[in-house]
């Protein structure tokens, strides 16, 4: 009896210590959503506490069986192979294709991170996260910017309105938080509180088109802003959409001198690309993508193989006196020079897979899911947004959050 008994105060010791892990691992995921946009190191630091106790949590097979049911975790799977495939024929160094592999290989969390996002209140609190750590970062740059506080003396941000990531990654989270913030917006029916959502929009929308540098942001916003339209009144949404963003940016562009300013520097940087002077932010993307595409039709079919864009482009630069870059800051351009049309098939298939599937969510999931989507989707004509550390995890910890309730017919409502 006594051996019995033992058996069972261990069985329900082992119990109490999973039950622990996997509540840690689901708090983990909460902290994701704060860290992202704040701290690489913070970052990764919580993505390693977060793996470590999912597995000591126990239940493992059942994990394992849900994520093998879950048609994004499968797709990411598919994609991933794809890039493993690439580098069996790929003119770069193991070095080289284990980087790549490495950099889409962030994907991966989104599988771990599904089963235990499936329930509504850690969706609501890793999502309430994030947007805490968006307000941090609105008022230590308001801070900085009008108060002239000095923090953050890292040389890629002292000079611009941002706080911890630079201003790229800052307006893309800026705006995916206004986005966000408009829906709750209209979720809430309590006059005081939609009162304070909608002086935070406004804020946020300050911050995007007066404050930030970052014409990507601009893009993403201006995305966003119709997809809100349409999400909440269908296509006839649309045309009240365009009507509003247009009056709104034609505001920025004559009130706003930063805005006002970057614009210009686009058009600017044209002018210079067409008159042979490539040595600006636009021209350069502009040749990289046109000698990326020049290499990519010598093996279009396949390419070049996973992480032969930094050798390959390096000697071709060098050869013909070009800038020389790691990646064409175009994800598109980048994965049809290294798996040819049939990864770019993959690759585009990944996006339109994930926003086929996110009519199956929850309302608010569903418009979250597609905002991250056209957002990331977006970005990546002009950046390389999956492979950078800090869009790739924001895509991550979103896709996530949201896709952790495929399974559930509860509907998601933020009060």
């Amino acid at each position: 009896m006594s051996a019995i008994l033992e058996a069972r105060i261990e069985s329900n010791k082992m119990n109490v210590f999973q039950n622990r892990c996997d509540l840690f691992s689901k708090q983990c995921a909460v902290l994701l959503g704060f860290f992202v946009p704040i701290s690489t190191f913070a970052t990764q630091v919580v993505l390693f506490l977060l793996i470590a106790s999912w597995f000591l949590a126990g239940g493992v097979k059942e994990k394992g069986q849900f994520i093998a049911s879950h048609p994004v975790a499968r797709i990411i799977f598919l994609l991933f192979g794809v890039f493993v495939i690439g580098t069996l024929y790929s003119q770069a160094s193991w070095a080289d294709s284990l980087w790549m592999l490495e950099k889409i290989g962030k994907l991966l969390y989104i599988p771990f991170l599904l089963p235990i996002m499936q329930e509504k209140k850690w969706r609501r609190a890793a999502l309430f996260a994030f947007l805490s750590a968006m307000l941090l970062t609105l008022s230590l740059s308001a801070l900085k910017m009008y108060a002239g506080l000095s923090v953050f003396t890292n040389a890629r941000i002292a000079s611009s309105s941002v706080a911890f990531k630079d201003n790229i990654f800052t307006n893309l989270m800026m705006a995916f938080a206004s986005f966000m913030v408009g829906h709750f917006l209209l979720n809430q029916t309590n006059f005081f509180r939609r009162v304070g959502l909608g002086v935070l929009l406004v804020i946020l929308v300050f911050y995007i088109l007066f404050m930030s540098e970052g014409r990507s942001g601009y893009v993403v916003f201006s995305v966003l802003w119709l997809l809100w339209a349409v999400q909440r009144s269908s296509l006839k949404g649309l045309g009240i959409g365009l009507l509003g963003l247009a009056i709104l940016l034609s505001f920025a562009f004559f009130t706003s001198s930063i805005f006002h300013t970057r614009c210009l520097d686009v058009l600017a940087d044209f002018d210079q690309h067409t008159a042979g002077n490539s040595h600006n932010s636009i021209g350069e993307r502009l040749e990289f993508l046109n000698h990326t595409w020049q290499l990519s039709k010598e093996r279009l079919w396949f390419g070049h193989g996973t992480g032969s864009f930094k050798e390959v482009y390096q000697n071709y630069s060098a050869m013909n006196h070009l800038t020389r870059t790691q990646n064409p800051h175009n994800e598109y351009i980048n994965t049809l020079f290294q798996l040819g049309l049939f990864g770019l098939t993959a690759f585009v298939g990944f996006f339109i897979f994930l926003f086929k599937w996110s009519f199956a969510l929850p309302r608010s999931e569903k418009w979250f899911a597609q905002g991250i989507i056209l957002a990331i989707a977006t970005g990546c004509l002009a950046n390389s947004w999956l492979m950078d550390f800090t869009s790739g995890y924001f895509f991550v910890m979103i896709i996530a959050f949201c896709f952790g309730a495929l399974n559930l017919k509860k509907d998601f409502q933020c009060e």
